[in-house]
């Protein structure tokens, strides 16, 4: 089996673990960045349904949806937020964005509910009347001894919402992307650093293989790598030793067969010669 090189191994590794830290970052940033806006957007519905409460609560005074005049319209318009003014009874009096006389009784309506009971309502949900999912507000009105009269309700789509995180999430899409180019740069080059001192040690080692004793391999920066290169250095020194004693025991052999006057046959179990020395040789008539 065809074995991988080791950078192949690293890239990938470093490229998912950097994809994960960035899919994680994306969630956690995408649902952080919800969360907030919309307490933001809730905040700021509050803001604008106490700027209107005065003229909403004209609408309960009269109880006559026929009486929502053109300021009413304007403002919900130019702050870009459907109002609606909601009776005690759940009647809707007025809204910026529908006939009040078209619309169902909102008196189940949580946010209403919460409205009347704590004081303040928030709620999200798809309004059959925009077909969109909306996030509502509403506030009590009541008139100057505190008594609960209706309520009035601010809200906005959610799309805006949705608009705002999807741009986040383009803006970090973008980033990931830089992130992924410059960390599969970064991954090669250290996989690089890693792999580089290994080849250089196999080249050693090859060379060492072929005889090249006296070599000697540069340590690298790494440690565990200098431990390796040290070794076979160690190695590489104890071979050229013995090879260099060996070496010399056969010269000292040959000066002392050559230096005899008495022939001498070395053969091995088959009877096959090995060694001779010039007077065995001259003895049989060849020549070494």
């Amino acid at each position: 089996m065809r074995r991988k090189r080791l950078i192949r191994h690293l890239v990938p590794a470093y490229l998912t673990v950097t994809i994960l830290a960035l899919a994680a970052t994306d969630w956690f940033s995408t649902s952080l960045f919800k969360r907030f806006y919309i307490s933001q957007t809730t905040e700021d519905l509050k803001a604008r349904a106490e700027i209107i409460k005065p003229l909403a609560f004209g609408y309960l005074i009269v109880d006559d949806p026929a009486m929502l005049d053109s300021t009413f319209i304007r403002l919900g318009r130019t702050s870009k937020t459907r109002f609606t003014v909601i009776a005690l009874d759940g009647r809707v009096l007025g809204d910026t964005d529908d006939d009040p006389a078209k619309m169902e009784n909102h008196a189940d309506r949580p946010e209403f509910k919460d409205a009347r009971q704590n004081g303040m309502g928030v709620a999200s949900r798809f309004s059959p009347t925009l077909k969109k999912k909306m996030i509502y507000v509403a506030i009590p009105l009541g008139d100057q001894d505190g008594e609960f009269r209706g309520v009035i309700r601010a809200s906005v789509p959610l799309t805006a919402v949705r608009s705002v995180i999807q741009h986040t999430r383009l803006i970090i899409a973008i980033a990931g992307m830089i992130i992924i180019l410059l960390a599969t740069l970064l991954s090669y080059i250290i996989s690089r650093r890693i792999s580089k001192p290994l080849e250089q040690i196999k080249r050693g080692a090859e060379r060492f293989a072929a005889g090249e004793l006296n070599l000697r391999l540069t340590a690298p920066e790494f440690e565990e790598f200098e431990g390796l290169a040290d070794a076979l250095n160690q190695t590489a020194t104890q071979l050229s030793d013995r090879i260099g004693t060996i070496s010399r025991q056969r010269n000292e052999l040959e000066a002392v067969l050559g230096s005899m006057v008495e022939g001498i046959l070395a053969v091995d179990m088959d009877a096959r010669l090995i060694r001779t020395n010039r007077s065995a040789a001259a003895m049989l008539g060849f020549n070494l």
